[in-house]
């Protein structure tokens, strides 16, 4: 599953210069930003949530309560096309 979803977020990445590194996946849902002169790593978020859902979603140990892990499931959701969110919600269109 993970190998899956990690060409999401991970498939190309271009220098900006030598010691930075834009990683940008497949979806265009984050910007993973590495700074080596800094030992740094950003995220820039490049969906119109708060959070991008589906990276939110796949993160490991990120959601430390439960209301964070709920609305990264209602945003990851709603950021899904509908019928598909039908599916996974199991509601049908009435």
């Amino acid at each position: 599953m993970y190998t899956f979803y990690s060409i999401f977020f991970f498939q190309k990445g271009k220098w900006k210069n030598e010691n930075h590194l834009i990683i940008t996946g497949k979806e265009n849902v984050v910007e993973t930003h590495i700074l080596l002169n800094e030992n740094k790593v950003e995220f820039l978020n490049l969906t119109p949530y708060e959070k991008p859902p589906i990276f939110e979603m796949m993160k490991a140990k990120a959601v430390k309560s439960k209301e964070e892990s709920d609305k990264a499931y209602n945003d990851w959701i709603h950021s899904l096309p509908p019928s598909v969110a039908a599916i996974v919600t199991q509601e049908f269109n009435s």
